[in-house]
């Protein structure tokens, strides 16, 4: 959380209405596209299907897929946790 928004983690009703519209406002890829890979992806722990973050790859600027930055943000239960 220390380089996102203000280190502090966003209200549940501030994520409803305006992170997750956001993410799903990101462009459709092509197969074959180099920005297939790009996009947001939940995190579950795969033995049960319970949802513990997600995971981003962003271009770094406006049409440069072939560069891209990394966000993340994890349940605090699934710091450190070896579940697959």
């Amino acid at each position: 959380m220390h380089f996102i928004d203000t280190g502090r983690p966003v209200p549940r009703a501030e994520a409803l209405e305006r992170t997750l519209p956001e993410f799903l406002r990101e462009p459709g890829r092509r197969p074959g596209d180099p920005a297939t890979a790009l996009g947001v992806r939940a995190a579950e722990v795969a033995a049960i299907g319970e949802f513990i973050g997600w995971f981003a790859l962003r271009p770094t600027a406006p049409g440069r897929a072939d560069e891209a930055e990394l966000g993340y943000r994890l349940r605090r239960k699934a710091w450190g946790s070896s579940h697959t």
